[in-house]
């Protein structure tokens, strides 16, 4: 049995058609997407303040932001200095997730309107959300590290990036395709800042091949006092610094 439960578009169970169709519930802003979701879901994923990591073909790495607001079927953020540079236009395929402590939330869909306007906002239409039971030990963060991958199975030490991190493990980016089962104690080290690194010894647990790259799952499986400080550090600055972009966004 598959781990996903997919929630996609039913024009049957979508009345509302046009315009504005908002109803405040709870405390929540409801649009016409709480057709597919349950009411703790639904505020949950849609509301102002929910942080989103945004995925495009477009971008190497996946791009920050904060949901501003709700209309019918369509969620807004501001405009990502990351669409700018990468020339991302109206119709673009957008992947967006939200992450929370049991389950993870991926929200399809594609570039409606650009409006350049101050505050400047994108709008995305919805047309599929996909919901994954979270298995991971701890909430992960997002994070740009410079990390180097090493074995005794390995002819070389491989350059990654870290992409997330938490207490129990990261998620690296390598250029290189690894061969899974014949690795076996991978040494990482994670340059979290000058003359700051975070080594421990870890696993792969996950593998998925994407475009021009290869994005690997690495449990931790030992690491000394010394360096379960400085995660544990890294972990609450990087939880200090979602508030703060979160505050920032939204002023």
């Amino acid at each position: 049995m598959s781990n996903t439960l997919f929630i996609e578009r039913q024009t049957n169970l979508c009345p509302f058609k046009g315009g504005r169709n908002m109803d405040m519930i709870s405390g929540f802003i409801y649009s016409s997407m709480a057709k597919f979701l349950n009411e703790e879901e639904n505020g949950v994923l849609f509301r102002k303040g929910t942080v989103i990591s945004i995925k495009s073909h477009s971008l190497f790495e996946p791009v920050l932001n904060v949901i501003q607001k709700i209309e019918g079927d369509n969620v807004y953020f501001r405009i990502p200095e990351e669409f700018l540079r990468n020339n991302i236009f109206k119709g673009e395929k957008l992947i967006c997730q939200v992450i929370q402590d049991k389950h993870e939330f991926v929200i399809e869909g594609k570039i409606s309107n650009i409006d350049v306007q101050y505050p400047g906002m994108v709008e995305l239409f919805v047309e599929k959300i996909s919901k994954f039971r979270n298995k991971r030990a701890s909430k992960r963060y997002n994070a740009s590290f410079h990390t180097i991958v090493s074995s005794a199975s390995m002819e070389r030490r491989i350059y990654a990036i870290t992409k997330n991190i938490s207490l129990s493990g990261v998620g690296l980016i390598f250029k290189e395709n690894i061969d899974v089962p014949s690795v076996v104690g991978l040494k990482v080290s994670v340059n979290i800042r000058t003359n700051e690194v975070l080594e421990f010894n870890a696993r792969i647990i996950r593998s998925v091949a994407k475009n021009g790259y290869n994005e690997y799952g690495l449990e931790i499986i030992s690491i000394d006092d010394k360096n379960r400080d400085l995660l544990d550090k890294v972990i609450y600055q990087l939880n200090q610094s979602e508030s703060a972009y979160i505050a920032q966004y939204l002023k």
